[in-house]
């Protein structure tokens, strides 16, 4: 079970934030959450994995 405060942080981090607590640059977090971007499965659990959150999980907040 995915813990409401993860979700929570990550819904609430800044696109900087995000970037430097994954090492994934900001420009590609950006792309991705405006949806200019499908991320790869490499990415999104490099984010899950800080963040605490399932994938299905996140690809839902992406609305992919």
């Amino acid at each position: 079970m995915v813990s409401t405060k993860n979700y929570n942080d990550l819904v609430k981090s800044t696109h900087t934030e995000i970037s430097n607590r994954t090492g994934i640059s900001v420009s590609h977090i950006s792309r991705i959450m405006s949806g200019d971007r499908i991320p790869s499965v490499r990415t999104l659990k490099a984010i899950c994995k800080e963040y605490g959150v399932e994938i299905p999980e996140l690809m839902k907040y992406l609305g992919l």
